[in-house]
């Protein structure tokens, strides 16, 4: 078979005893495994006799009080002592657990091995020592049992501890590592979290006034949040959204929605206006004019879409400009026309949303507001300005035109008059940060966030306009001019509320 040994523990260095392990061959470990119900482990008297026929006289065995042997092998691992006889259910492997070696232990050679005529294997050591003691018991096999690759390795020194020095400077620089670390987490500041609600039509221009904001200001994180303007104002109403801002495209919701419950005041910073966008291979796209667009709309090939009016303001003023067209070209039922071409299935919550169905080829034309549609680089026709919402010149004719409204309560509904495009924001009552939010809304109000606003198809109010400027925070009132009340006064609630 193989070499067999064991393992005898000393009394003299305990950690001498756990490098004592030797090398078991693989194809012994391989065959011994293969037959693993033909062996047992075998079990050695308390008082082992010599077996060597060659041995003129029995010699003791060694007892636990013997000293390390004179060599040790740099290979490991644990082994077994086999028996022929078979076991099906005695273990393969035994675990050798180490003892305590005696403090007055003497040196004894390293044991050999022999195998009598017997059916059994035993061991027994080569040169006994004569300062052995037969009163010592011998040790068991389950206490060290080990195959020896070589009994003349060379002897294989114990680690050395690592140097004090090195420890306790490294214990230092660990503990200092961890007094800074939360020495810098107290001293920085705290980063706060600024909501901004806003519409879709707005999300271009925020996020680059929302990048150069927080590079301005490291401590601020800004998180938007785009909906339709109707959308936004219901989250305040009905869900009591937290927001620090509510940045709207139209700004006479602001008054009629959440002030004053929600709001104390509006700030009409920018305007805008209608188009009509398109691809180049659209249908007509080729001759398409602001004096035959709606001929164009109105073929069957065309699919044209808008947004829901009850949730986006470009829905609802989509619906204006086509009345708004029936006066202009004198076309009666044009605007109803136009209203039963266009299903339900091309309509999107907000403008934004149908810009992927015109790319997509699923719209041809898409009703859109100028400053999304030269954000985008592509095609689209401008109306002509008695018509897309986008003229002051126009203001009286606009308000011709009519529709209606989801209002704030269920069921409720609210008669929406035709007026130019303003871009409205307030600070809510409820906002958690109201200070950064001022802080906020001065710098889209600057030079530097004008200008921004104008880069992405904005056209920015100068000066902007306030309606109550007595519930302005201080840092907004230098900045802003008051509002010039309407000529004509406001309807009042029961005209303006229609219950189907």
């Amino acid at each position: 078979m193989s070499i067999l040994a064991f393992h005898r523990f000393t009394s003299s260095n305990k950690s001498a005893c756990l490098n004592r392990f030797r090398f078991v061959p693989p194809k012994a470990i391989k065959y011994f495994t293969q037959f693993k119900g033909w062996f047992r482990p075998l079990s050695v008297p308390s008082q082992r006799p010599a077996i060597s026929p060659a041995t003129p006289s029995p010699t003791p065995p060694p007892s636990l009080s013997t000293s390390p042997p004179p060599f040790q092998s740099s290979f490991s691992s644990p082994c077994l002592l086999l028996s022929p006889h078979p076991t099906p259910t005695s273990p393969l492997f035994t675990p050798a657990p180490f003892t305590s070696p005696s403090p007055h232990s003497t040196p004894s050679p390293s044991p050999s091995f022999s195998q009598s005529p017997s059916s059994s294997l035993s061991l027994a050591p080569s040169n006994p020592s004569p300062s052995s003691s037969p009163s010592h018991p011998s040790p068991s096999l389950s206490q060290s049992t080990f195959i020896s690759s070589s009994p003349h390795s060379t002897p294989h020194p114990p680690p050395s501890p690592l140097p004090r020095k090195i420890i306790s400077a490294g214990l230092i620089l660990l503990i200092g590592s961890i007094w800074l670390f939360f020495a810098g987490c107290s001293r920085s500041p705290s980063t706060t979290t600024l909501r901004i609600l806003h519409a879709g039509s707005l999300s271009v221009p925020l996020k680059k006034i929302a990048e150069a904001f927080e590079e301005k200001n490291p401590q601020v994180r800004l998180l938007l949040e785009s909906h339709g303007s109707l959308t936004c104002v219901r989250q305040i109403i009905d869900l009591h959204y937290p927001a620090d801002v509510v940045a709207l495209s139209d700004a006479s919701l602001i008054p009629r929605f959440l002030m004053p419950e929600y709001a104390d005041y509006t700030i009409d910073f920018a305007t805008n206006e209608l188009v009509l966008m398109y691809r180049p291979d659209s249908p007509g796209a080729e001759k398409i004019n602001a004096d035959n667009w709606m001929e164009i709309l109105l073929q069957p090939e065309v699919e044209f879409g808008q947004s829901d009016p009850n949730s986006d303001p470009c829905g609802y003023r989509t619906l204006l400009v086509w009345q708004l067209a029936e006066k202009y070209y004198q076309q009666p039922g044009l605007a109803e026309k136009l209203s039963q071409a266009c299903p339900p299935r091309n309509i999107r919550p907000k403008e934004v949303d149908l810009l992927a169905l015109l790319e997509a080829g699923e719209l041809d034309y898409i009703f859109i507001y100028l400053s999304v549609a030269r954000q985008h680089g592509t095609r689209f026709l401008r109306l002509p300005p008695e018509i897309n919402l986008g003229s002051p010149r126009f203001d009286e004719f606009y308000r011709q035109a009519a529709v209606k409204i989801r209002g704030k309560k269920p069921g409720e509904t609210l008669l929406q008059r035709g007026q130019v495009m303003i871009y409205g924001l307030t600070i809510p009552r409820n906002a958690p940060f109201p200070q950064r939010a001022a802080e906020l809304v001065a710098f889209l109000l600057s030079k530097e966030g004008r200008a921004i606003l104008l880069e992405n198809g904005l056209q920015p109010l100068d000066p902007p306009l306030v309606d109550n400027p007595e519930r302005l925070p201080p840092l907004l009132r230098p900045l802003l001019k008051v509002k010039d009340k309407p000529k004509e006064t406001a309807p009042n609630k029961k005209e303006e509320t229609l219950f189907p």
